[in-house]
């Protein structure tokens, strides 16, 4: 199962898509609440599915299935608010960003303004910075590990670490780095 954690500002329309794909209505949790997580699942339509089984008529059809977290978002009055909660989305295997791009006077946007683009950029200096934070976290663990044992593991993982961190501290996200084998 595929594991996608919702990531956007508040009121960008995420417990929105999180509801039209997993049809969990939910109504008890506070808007833009802290740390409330909603995960439902959704079964992954696929015509592949429905003529295998067809011709083969299997005593038990499985489809294919994703698991949504929508973690509420913190309220706030800037772009710059750091939104992004690396303990809630560590185990998700994919992020899927929702940027607001609707005009609504009764939801005015947190930084005047609607502009995706504005805040595409801002949620991903958010994640770069994450990431750095757990790069620096992992040297400092790896330094101390390696006066205690060298071993060529742990130097090859300290300078591909190190090769994160530099493209982190340049504003470079992890994706865009051509890291291949035994480097992941």
């Amino acid at each position: 199962m595929l594991r996608a954690a919702l990531i956007g500002f508040a009121s960008s329309g995420k417990t929105t898509l999180f509801q039209l794909m997993t049809s969990v209505r939910e109504t008890a949790r506070p808007a833009h609440g802290k740390g409330e997580a909603l995960i439902g699942i959704s079964k992954v339509p696929d015509a592949r599915l429905d003529r295998l089984t067809a011709m083969y008529n299997p005593k038990k059809r499985v489809p294919a299935t994703v698991e949504f977290t929508d973690l509420a978002a913190p309220g706030g009055t800037g772009g710059a608010q750091a939104l992004v909660d690396v303990v809630a989305y560590k185990n998700a295997d994919a992020l899927v960003h929702v940027l607001r791009a609707f005009h609504d006077p009764a939801i005015p946007h947190a930084s005047g303004a609607v502009d995706p683009g504005r805040d595409a950029q801002a949620m991903e200096d958010e994640l770069i910075l994450a990431d750095l934070g757990v790069a620096e976290r992992r040297l400092e663990r790896l330094e101390r590990d390696l006066k205690k044992s060298r071993t060529a593991e742990l130097e090859r993982e300290r300078d591909v670490i190190t090769v994160c961190k530099a493209a982190l501290e340049g504003g470079r996200p992890l994706r865009a780095l051509d890291l291949k084998g035994d480097d992941l």
